[in-house]
């Protein structure tokens, strides 16, 4: 997991950079919630959300939306691709040499 997250949860170096270390700090304080709705691995969900999805919702939402990946984030495009298609009101960008942290990156 460490190489996934070291390309695809962010980028800066060294790391991981203070503001990752924080928060890979508070889920593993308790990781109770994160692993039942994910299950115990990230890569292959199986958590209690593994068959929900949001996708019938998202044209109710009327509010301009920015939708912000990075190209190396583990939200890929064709996870962000069903809320550009169906928010009507909505930008998305993709930030270059960017992570899941890319506020961080």
């Amino acid at each position: 997991m460490e190489v996934f997250y070291q390309r695809h949860l962010s980028l800066a170096r060294p790391w991981p950079a203070p503001e990752v270390q924080a928060a890979l700090n508070w889920f593993a304080k308790d990781a109770t919630t994160y692993g039942t709705m994910y299950g115990p691995c990230e890569l292959v969900p199986n958590g209690n959300l593994r068959n929900w999805t949001s996708i019938p919702n998202l044209s109710k939402i009327k509010a301009p939306t920015l939708l912000i990946n990075g190209t190396e984030d583990e939200a890929q495009d064709v996870a962000m691709q069903p809320f550009f298609e169906h928010i009507e009101k909505v930008k998305w960008i993709v930030l270059d040499n960017a992570a899941h942290f890319c506020h961080v990156d």
